[in-house]
């Protein structure tokens, strides 16, 4: 299997684990249950016939675009971007041919539930946050679910697997400050480094384990892998999915997503809808988890085991995604042919963050002038109900 088999899988993996999740995100499981017959979600549920992503790949195909096309520090480019999809979330609908190409896809700019603490962070700074001086202390997953991009990007450029985890914490740090907020950015981006590299799933566990210990140090550290390892163990467990899932917690904090997510891509290796479907079927952030462990087993299983068990045809704008997963490998491509990289590669440290009026108050209400409804996040069965309307 070549990188860009891997590379394909790991983007439109995480797509589908998305668009799976998204449309019962904040259900309990019970009620995921009481409004599919009484059993767990086994498809992605259709909306005006797509499968619609949310934020999570919002966010992951503009850092991807960031660092494909930025010079020097990739920070700044990719904040950028964000900065720009932030305004379009927060009601800013005028497209103009001056805009970036990936914002002529209405699902890169439509509305699509984004995450309160990421919309803060962007919206509040004109440069992207460091890890040493955060704007926040969030730990929630809007760090750890965009970063997938970062391992294929280190990867096609001939940088290392602590390389990744560096780079991929320093982008999770821009809008989430807490330590585990960034550091389990880093063991994914390590992870789906060593997927990559040909290395099994737990051989991976493994070598991230080893690379987070290098890059990373303190008692966030150490809960991070205990939770990790309770993810290993209980998946080779007798427990149900649905109990060992509910044991590792809701996946509203980035080392609960990553824990959940790995438990789901260790219980069905072999099985990336049945990973999907044990990732999304929580009472929880289903989205997220969803989208992560699709990363993680996209990668691994590959593009066409995505595709067999998926009709990707159906999952919106699956083409864009498949095309960003490309120029992310391009470096590699021109690195087998003996030419230097497309991208010069430079990962600068976290202290190297351009940080200036960073750490500054946000405007009371910001929310509220922008146009931005931190309440309005999905209400329980929004999808089921359009699809039930639709006779879909």
């Amino acid at each position: 299997m070549d990188l860009t088999d891997r590379a394909v899988g790991c983007l439109l993996g995480g797509a589908l684990g998305d668009s799976f999740g998204y449309p019962v995100e904040f259900m309990s499981l019970d009620v995921i249950k009481s409004r599919n017959g009484g059993s767990i979600l086994f498809d992605p549920i259709p909306v005006r016939g797509m499968y619609r992503f949310s934020d999570d790949t919002q966010m992951t195909v503009l850092t991807a675009i960031g660092l494909v096309e930025g010079d020097g520090d990739r920070m700044e480019s990719i904040w950028s971007l964000y900065r720009r999809w932030a305004e379009f979330q927060s009601g800013d609908d005028d497209f103009s041919s001056d805009d970036h190409w990936v914002f002529g896809y209405d699902s890169m700019r439509g509305w699509r539930h984004p995450g309160r603490t990421c919309m803060s962070a962007i919206m509040s700074n004109p440069f992207p946050c460091a890890i040493d001086s955060p704007f926040n202390d969030s730990k929630g997953c809007g760090g750890v679910m965009r970063i997938s991009p970062v391992p294929i990007w280190c990867y096609a450029n001939g940088a290392g697997s602590a390389d990744s985890a560096r780079l991929a914490a320093r982008i999770a740090a821009s809008t989430h400050g807490h330590p585990l907020g960034y550091m389990t950015a880093g063991f994914l981006s390590s992870m789906i480094f060593h997927i990559l590299d040909g290395k099994d799933l737990d051989a991976s566990l493994s070598s991230a384990r080893k690379d987070c210990s290098e890059c990373f140090e303190g008692s966030y550290l150490g809960e991070m892998l205990d939770l990790i390892d309770e993810a290993v163990r209980l998946s080779g467990s007798d427990l149900p999915d649905e109990a060992a899932m509910a044991k590792l917690g809701e996946g509203w904090v980035a080392e609960e997503t990553l824990a959940m997510a790995v438990f789901s891509c260790l219980r069905h290796p072999d099985d990336i809808h049945a990973a999907l479907a044990c990732a999304v079927n929580i009472t929880g952030d289903s989205d997220s988890v969803g989208a992560v462990a699709g990363n993680i087993l996209g990668a691994f299983l590959g593009a066409e085991s995505v595709r067999s068990a998926f009709d990707c045809d159906v999952l919106e704008d699956s083409d864009m995604i498949g095309k960003v997963a490309g120029m992310l490998v391009a470096g590699y491509r021109r690195r087998r042919r003996g030419h230097e990289a497309v991208f010069p590669l430079r990962i600068p440290t976290p202290s190297e963050s351009r940080s200036s009026g960073c750490c500054k108050a946000f405007p009371q209400n910001w929310h509220m002038e922008k146009g931005f409804r931190p309440e309005s996040r999905p209400h329980i069965g929004h999808f089921m109900a359009v699809r039930d309307a639709e006779g879909i």
